[in-house]
Parts: C-alpha cells; sequence; structure tokens
C-alpha cells in the first residue's frame, strides 16, 4: 500500500506521489501497453489493407502515374495495353509478389510516418521537461501547445514525403516497372506463385462468395484509419482520467497535510 510521510512531505512530493497513486489506482501501465499496441499494429493494418487491393491495373491507376510524375512515354505505353475489358490482367506468378511488396512498402512509409511524429511529440515532452519556459508555455496553453505539436508533426511528414518521393522518382526505372508496378524479384515470384501452402490456401479462398470476400477488404481497408482512432480515443479518455485523479488525489493531500499542521499547531 503506497503511504506518504504527510509532516516532512514537501509540495513536490506530494504532487509525485499523487501521480503514483493515480498510476496503481487506474493501471496506467496496463493502458501504456493497450495504446501501444494499438499504436504500432497501424503499420501492419496499412500494409494488409494494401496488399489485398487489386493488383490489376486500370485507367484511373494510370492518372495517377502521370499525378506521381511517371514520364508521359510510361504512360502512353501502359495506355496502349489496356484491354477491352478495361485493365491490364497482372501476371498470376507476379501477383503474391506483388501483394507482399506492398505489405512491405505500405507497412515501413506508414511505420516511418508514425516515427516522425513520436520524435516530435517526444521533443515537445523534453523541452517541456527541460526547459521551464515551454513547460509554463504548455501548462497554460494545453489546446494551442497540442495544436502547434500536431502542426509541427503534420510539416515534418509533410517534408519527408515530398523527399521520399523525389528518390522514389530518381531510381523509378530501377524500382517499378512500365505500368509504375514495384519490380520483384523473379526466384521470388516463382517461390510464392509454386508455394504449397499458399496454394491450398488459395483454393479454400476461392470457394468464399464473392461478396464476403469484398467486405473483407473494405474492413480491412478501414483497418489503419479505425484503429487510429481507437488509438486517439482511448489515449484520451485514458490520459483525462489520469489527470482528474491525480488532481484529486493531489487536493486531498494538501487538505491532509493542512490538517495535520492544524492539529500540529
Amino acid at each position: 500500500m503506497l503511504q506518504v510521510d504527510l509532516a516532512n512531505a514537501s509540495d513536490s512530493d506530494l504532487r509525485k506521489f499523487a501521480y503514483k497513486k493515480a498510476s496503481v489506482d487506474l493501471q496506467d501501465k496496463k493502458n501504456r501497453r493497450i495504446d501501444n499496441a494499438l499504436f504500432y499494429s497501424i503499420p501492419l493494418a496499412s500494409g494488409l489493407s494494401s496488399a489485398v487491393k487489386d493488383v490489376n491495373i486500370y485507367p484511373k491507376d494510370l492518372f495517377e502515374l502521370q499525378q506521381k510524375g511517371f514520364s508521359k512515354e510510361t504512360i502512353s505505353s501502359a495506355v496502349a495495353d489496356i484491354a477491352n475489358e478495361g485493365k491490364i490482367v497482372m501476371d498470376p506468378s507476379r501477383v503474391r509478389s506483388i501483394r507482399l511488396a506492398r505489405f512491405g512498402t505500405s507497412a515501413l512509409s506508414m511505420g516511418v510516418g508514425i516515427a516522425i511524429f513520436n520524435a516530435v511529440y517526444n521533443i515537445r515532452s523534453f523541452a517541456s521537461k527541460n526547459f521551464q519556459s515551454v513547460k509554463d508555455f504548455t501548462e497554460k496553453h494545453p489546446i494551442i501547445s497540442s495544436i502547434g505539436t500536431l502542426a509541427a508533426g503534420i510539416g515534418a511528414l509533410s517534408l519527408a514525403s515530398i523527399g521520399a518521393n523525389k528518390l522514389l522518382m530518381k531510381h523509378a526505372d530501377k524500382l517499378f516497372d512500365s505500368y509504375g508496378v514495384i519490380k520483384t524479384p523473379a526466384k521470388l515470384d516463382k517461390f510464392l506463385a509454386e508455394n504449397k501452402i499458399l496454394n491450398t490456401s488459395a483454393k479454400y479462398i476461392d470457394k468464399i462468395p464473392s461478396s464476403i470476400k469484398e467486405f473483407t477488404k473494405s474492413i480491412l481497408g478501414w483497418g489503419p484509419l479505425a484503429l487510429a482512432f481507437t488509438y486517439l480515443c482511448h489515449g484520451a479518455k485514458h490520459n483525462s482520467k489520469m489527470t482528474n485523479e491525480y488532481i484529486n488525489n493531489y487536493v486531498e493531500l494538501k487538505n491532509n497535510q493542512q490538517a495535520y499542521y492544524d492539529i500540529a499547531v
């Protein structure tokens, strides 16, 4: 059981004890683990969301290539290959490799984005702890501080995105084929296409009604956003409870300490 020596405790001691008691009562460590699990599952969900998308190429995809800066020659070549069905059907032997590549690149890019945001918030936290002026501003203007940190995170993410796109375009010929689809090693294509476990699983998946498949794809598509929303809501709710519990504990301790002094006098 947590105890504090009211007779000799300073204001700083009371604050630390109040926070520690709030952490124990509200299972702060457990909730932080839940937050971390939600937080770090977002890149995986993003990877799955990209992996289940249709690998065939449609006219709208070619427009996106143009928006990304691919050459007119590449796009014109791809347009010429559009079949009567209105799509380019990818080589079946490459489908699994493309899905795996999509999973990896999407999960990696989301992970980098999260790491950037995390770094910005860690910098703010470090500044608040080590610079009194920053700490005072954060305590007096919490909303402005949060908005400023969010804006800084978005700005850093935008700069990183611009830099990454320029790097990708510089090496586009090495990384993408003529349709703008990421290149995959032939050995990997063959291994995944001929894998017995994957082929057996594919046979069972083929038997699932298309409506259920589309519904599952839709759920996975919303997965990253749903996890991000859940993470934010869970974190905000727990932080609000922690703040209120900490304040209540501190006020109670100050009152008890004052009562102790009054009796001692």
